[in-house]
């Protein structure tokens, strides 16, 4: 049975979607088809990602804010998160997936990704899967584990502090597929 991930993304979030892919080629996903809604990013970037070999089938469908007129609300990474919903409708339509699941692009995973797809196959349902940390912002603050809201600078990574840039852009991003 085929799965489908569908993620949709902008430039802002490179580096989050190549940490992603890696995450998903680390854990060996096969029988797994990868959609990437690709709103208004790099040429070059997405060459890249199509020219590596990954466990999985990876398909690139590149795509403009202004095909999506309907969600103008919000800024650019509101609109490239909506208009994955219509997408996905209609990329269901048309193929013969046992299950789906929205990913958002800013995720990475430790584990194996199966379970979601477990959940929601032979229904009539999809399964989001996201998270809320952003972990290499400096300015980004959550709860931690004692109940204290701390920013991602505050901490501590080895000595160093976990949140080192003010503006996911200021990551570098590469791709690669990492046999570790």
């Amino acid at each position: 049975m085929k799965y489908a991930a569908l993620v949709s993304c902008t430039d802002n979030y490179k580096q989050y979607l190549t940490a992603q892919l890696n995450s998903l080629d680390y854990w060996g996903h096969q029988g797994i088809d990868y959609h990437i809604i690709a709103i208004d990013m790099d040429k070059k970037y997405l060459d890249k990602i199509r020219a590596t070999d990954w466990h999985f089938d990876v398909f690139i469908h590149e795509r403009s804010l202004s095909d999506y007129p309907e969600y103008k609300e919000g800024g650019k990474n509101i609109q490239a998160k909506k208009a994955r919903y219509g997408f996905l409708s209609k990329l269901l339509e048309n193929l013969n997936y046992g299950a789906a699941i929205f990913l958002d692009a800013d995720i990475f995973f430790v584990d194996n990704i199966m379970p979601y797809f477990q959940m929601v196959e032979g229904t009539p349902f999809v399964m989001g899967v996201n998270e809320n940390f952003k972990w290499n912002l400096a300015a980004y603050e959550f709860v931690d584990r004692h109940g204290s809201t701390v920013s991602g600078a505050q901490v501590d990574y080895n000595g160093q502090p976990a949140g080192y840039t003010q503006d996911p852009q200021e990551d570098s991003t590469y791709i690669a597929k990492h046999d570790n």
